[in-house]
This record gives C-alpha cells, sequence and structure tokens, in this order.
C-alpha cells in the first residue's frame, strides 16, 4: 500500500523518507515495503541524513536545547546537515536559483503546491543560494513589511549588507559547461543538461543508467 503505483527499486530518498515517516510505529513490514521500492542511491542518502542529524541535531530532543523541539530540528537541518537534507528531500532537479524564483513568482498567491514544485526542481547549489539569501535578507526585509516597502527593502539590502548572497543567488554569472558535459553543474548553480528518467548524472557531467 505504502508503495504505490511506483515499480520497485525506483523510489527516491524523497520518497522513502515520506514511505517510512507514514509507517505505524514499528511496523517492520511497512518499513521493509518502502525500502524494497528505494532506488539505487536512496537508501545511501537516507543513512547518510539520519547519521547528520543522529550527531548533530540530538540535542533538539534530549533537553539541552532552549527551543522547540521541531524548530530546532529544522534549524539544525539548514545549518549543520544542508548536504545530506537537500541530497535527500530535493530531487536535484534543473532550475538555478533565479529560475526557481521566477517559478514561485508565476504561481498563483495561494498556490502552494506550485510552489513547493518549483523548490523540489531546484538543483541543491541553487537551494544553498536561495537560503543564503533569504538568511542574510529577512530579518532585515521581514514579510511583515507592506509588499512595496519590502520590495524596496530587498533592493537596498541586494546592494549592500546581502550583496555578495544576492550575487550568488541571481548573479550576474555566465555559465560555463564543457563540450563533454551531457549534465552537471553549470557553475552558475543552473545545470548543463538534465538526464532521461532511468538515468542519473554520474561523474558530474554524463549520464548514467540507475
Amino acid at each position: 500500500a505504502h508503495g504505490g503505483c511506483r515499480q520497485p527499486e525506483t523510489g527516491t530518498c524523497n520518497e522513502l523518507s515520506g514511505c517510512v515517516s507514514a509507517c505505524p510505529a514499528w511496523d517492520n513490514d511497512c518499513y521493509d515495503t518502502c525500502w524494497g521500492f528505494a532506488g539505487s542511491m536512496a537508501p545511501y542518502q537516507f543513512d547518510a541524513l539520519g547519521g547528520c542529524t543522529m550527531v548533530m541535531c540530538k540535542h533538539c530532543w534530549d533537553g539541552e536545547g532552549d527551543d522547540d523541539g521541531d524548530e530546532c530540528y529544522q534549524a539544525c537541518l539548514q545549518n549543520e546537515c544542508l548536504d545530506e537534507f537537500a541530497s535527500c528531500l530535493l530531487f536535484d532537479g534543473h532550475l538555478s536559483c533565479t529560475q526557481a524564483y521566477e517559478c514561485v513568482n508565476g504561481c498563483e498567491e495561494d498556490d502552494y503546491a506550485c510552489g513547493d514544485a518549483c523548490v523540489l526542481a531546484m538543483t541543491i547549489p541553487a537551494y544553498k543560494a536561495a537560503l543564503a539569501w533569504e538568511a542574510c535578507m529577512l530579518p532585515l526585509c521581514p514579510d511583515s513589511m507592506p509588499e512595496e516597502e519590502q520590495e524596496a527593502c530587498k533592493a537596498e539590502v541586494a546592494q549592500g549588507e546581502c550583496a555578495d548572497v544576492h550575487v550568488g543567488c541571481f548573479g550576474p554569472c555566465e555559465p560555463f559547461c564543457s563540450q563533454i558535459q551531457t549534465c552537471g553543474p553549470d557553475n552558475c548553480t543552473g545545470v548543463c543538461g538534465i538526464c532521461q528518467e532511468g538515468t542519473w548524472c554520474g561523474n558530474g557531467f554524463e549520464c548514467l543508467p540507475l
């Protein structure tokens, strides 16, 4: 039931995480079903994320932290386990940081599913660049501001306190792809090509079978 219509051994780490989270506690048969639908990379990514959070985020649940457990855990994911989090819970897609913001801005105001789809389509470098920009910008230009005032504030901090991270997300940046690249990073948070379903970007530049 938890595998749905997905074929065995093709599930992403994101899907594996969601499947396991939906299982009743200590339901090993359910866990086994989830793992049976995991693709070749998913278990390694899932274990890497779990290992990082067990070590780096244990203070969120052992009474040592002052914050709410869930808020503490989310902050820890972003600050201590970002690579593992992004590799597992994002699809490592094809949108650059700029393209992702354009995607979100094209969604209807209350269409959260559209916004989530834009985020899931980001590359991992794009996601990290967006986090860096918002971590710098939002404390200075909070969402509680009137829209026009916030936009003016963003433009100001993009030239001032947050200039470096703004460039990291929005450029200017000249993409570079070598002649042998069919996929992989373009050095501007985007990609040089998209691998077809059933393949993945191996060696950072070529699409290989899963």
